[in-house]
């Protein structure tokens, strides 16, 4: 077996992180919640609708994905 840096070991960490995370909510999406929106997910978009656009939302999404992906033993063992 190939001696691995600390690098590639970083890298092998993402990967797996990012795949076990995807495949995680592709289960959560397709098994565990059923097909349609729920009523609360439609009242809740209709209030959204409503509202001004708030860029520090959409940055607090954006930067919750990197950090997810760099814990994602944590999310795994948390979800």
């Amino acid at each position: 077996m190939a001696d691995f840096n600390a690098l590639e070991w970083f890298g092998f960490y993402l990967v797996v992180g990012t795949c076990m995370l995807v495949l995680l909510r592709l289960y959560v999406t397709l098994v565990l919640r059923p097909p349609g929106d729920s009523e609360f997910v439609t009242e809740m978009i209709a209030i959204r609708a409503d509202e001004p656009y708030d860029w520090r939302k959409t940055a607090k999404s954006a930067l919750f994905i990197p950090l997810a992906v760099l814990v994602w033993p944590l999310s795994v063992g948390v979800g």
